[in-house]
């Protein structure tokens, strides 16, 4: 989770030119995650943070499945090349 929190503090500095620390975006991350949404209030205005963050979770979620089918794969090209045998 720390890689999706720091990929949202950065685009809320590049977005609006906050710097929020890794504890408030974890904050606003488990918001999202048990009541579907998240807001922060910018110059008075309320920022639905929803976007940012669903963009943020489905990037870490994708690098986790290519992490784990590289790494079977790797495995599996192991075993192979010693007869199939673990």
């Amino acid at each position: 989770m720390r890689v999706a929190a720091q990929e949202i503090a950065n685009a809320l500095k590049a977005r609006y030119g906050i710097a929020k620390s890794l504890i408030e975006v974890d904050a606003y991350i488990r918001q999202y995650v048990e009541h579907g949404k998240a807001q922060l209030i910018i110059a008075g205005e309320k920022v639905d943070l929803k976007a940012i963050i669903r963009q943020a979770l489905n990037s870490l979620a994708t690098r986790t499945v290519d992490l784990v089918q590289d790494t079977w794969l790797r495995c599996a090209c192991s075993r192979a090349g010693r007869g199939g045998r673990a």
